[in-house]
């Protein structure tokens, strides 16, 4: 916090969403904990339990607070090492390969995860000849949804307009 007010570089860069309510917020949590703890030990409770109401009113707030703060990098960084185990286990599982491109472009195991989610969900990217649209890499979707619009064309007898 000492940084904060005599750092140039600190004061110049510094907003109060990303830099002043963190440190408020911590501040705030510390001070009413410590303030429970204080009130039963010295003041025989007799604030305990406005201490207690403040406590978990900064702590809620600290948690609303959260997913929108610097301090979600915290859960963020396993949700990264969840994820990265979960490409390693893929990947030695086996890649997926485009029909179309014939290209190697995520591993099996996430487009049967993908599938099964979007049917879970209500969503059939089943085709009339037997395969699912999410077998397809971004290149063979593109290329899948640029022969549609030209068979679409064909049909109509105009290609232009």
């Amino acid at each position: 916090m000492q940084r904060r007010f005599t750092d140039g570089g600190l004061i110049a860069t510094q907003s109060f969403e990303n830099d002043w309510l963190p440190l408020i917020l911590l501040i705030a949590i510390s001070v009413t904990g410590l303030g429970i703890s204080y009130d039963y030990t010295f003041l025989e409770g007799k604030t305990y339990q406005f201490m207690a109401v403040t406590h978990a009113i900064t702590v809620i707030l600290f948690l609303v607070w959260l997913p929108f703060g610097k301090f979600f990098h915290i859960y963020q960084r396993l949700a990264q090492l969840g994820a990265n185990l979960y490409k390693t286990e893929g990947r030695r599982r086996g890649m997926a390969v485009c029909p179309h491109t014939k290209d190697e472009f995520a591993t099996q195991t996430h487009i049967e995860d993908l599938k099964k989610v979007t049917n879970e969900l209500g969503f059939d990217y089943s085709k009339t000849n037997g395969r699912n649209h999410l077998d397809l890499s971004p290149e063979g979707k593109r290329s899948a949804l640029a022969m549609a619009h030209l068979q679409a064309r064909q049909k109509q007898g105009k290609f232009f307009g």
